[in-house]
């Protein structure tokens, strides 16, 4: 993520105003309040501004200053409602800019909304005391009404705060660009930071589907969960082969070796099975007793 970062700077005194992201070779990402800010905008505005926005990539080359213009924009809404495409500006490099050695554009992926749960992320912000640059790690809660997703960091440790606007949020399971922070809330001495997933900078951007990707499907060393189900295949005959099984029986036992997938066939295979034919919710629980009578074998 370091060879696409950039800093917004303000076109005056060059101070950090935020932050943003190379998505193509000459494109970068970040809020439209960021770009406000910088210039002395009004990010209400819902005309595109034309004066030069001016950044820098910090951990590339942090002295040589870089020009762009504004090609997309969309300012911030006070009636926020869910997925409505907001804060967003793309900026494109002037014809004559030559990137520092280095630097080149970030994947971004597309996260289902059912897949947001206490993903791990990692952000590199701006703020005024370490304008060089801070990590943060935190985790996705999922989406908020808004249709931001909710980024709490962890706890006990240093948290976002002005200067991670516009900033990218890297998901360390797909290594690639998940959103970008937008703002921040405090409460009960907790801040909370909230999160423009990809999916609405794609309304804003319509060449970032083309280069953006899907959630890789593949868990690697976690087991496939119940709202995985559409992406668990290869398996259909022996689920439902035990789901025959399991419809005349009170009780089954499934064995098998460490990492031979039994969590994965009843999570994504054997729930959703039996939630479609009783129509009902059904979800694995504890027993207290077993009879070793009862026990079916079943391979």
């Amino acid at each position: 993520m370091k060879n696409s970062l950039v800093r917004i700077l303000h076109k005056n005194t060059s101070s950090v105003i935020g932050g943003g992201f190379l998505i193509t070779p000459t494109h970068i990402v970040t809020c439209a309040h960021v770009v406000a800010d910088s210039i002395g905008y009004n990010y209400l505005s819902n005309d595109i501004p034309s004066e030069i926005v001016f950044l820098d990539f910090p951990l590339l080359q942090k002295n040589l200053k870089f020009s762009a213009k504004v090609i997309s924009w969309f300012p911030v809404k006070t009636n926020i409602s869910n997925n409505i495409v907001r804060d967003i500006a793309v900026l494109e490099l002037l014809d004559d800019t030559h990137l520092p050695e280095g630097s080149c554009p970030a994947p971004v992926v597309f996260l289902e909304d059912n897949h947001l749960d206490d993903r791990m992320v990692k952000i590199c912000g701006f703020p005024r005391e370490i304008p060089e640059g801070d990590w943060i790690n935190g985790s996705l809660q999922g989406l908020v009404s808004s249709g931001l997703i909710q980024l709490n960091h962890e706890v006990g440790r240093r948290c976002i705060s002005r200067g991670f606007s516009g900033t990218p949020v890297w998901d360390k399971q797909e290594r690639a660009v998940v959103g970008i922070v937008v703002s921040i809330n405090t409460r009960e001495n907790e801040r909370i930071a909230y999160v423009i997933p990809s999916s609405l900078i794609s309304l804003a951007w319509p060449l970032l589907p083309k280069i953006g990707r899907p959630a890789n499907p593949y868990k690697g060393l976690s087991y496939f969960r119940e709202e995985d189900a559409n992406l668990f295949f290869g398996r259909e005959h022996f689920i439902k082969k035990l789901f025959s099984v399991i419809s005349n029986r009170q009780f089954i036992l499934m064995i098998g070796a460490s990492g031979t997938g039994k969590s994965s066939i009843l999570n994504a295979g054997i729930i959703p099975l039996a939630q479609y034919a009783f129509q009902g919710l059904v979800f694995p629980g504890i027993a207290n007793v077993m009879d070793s009578g009862k026990v079916s074998h079943f391979r």
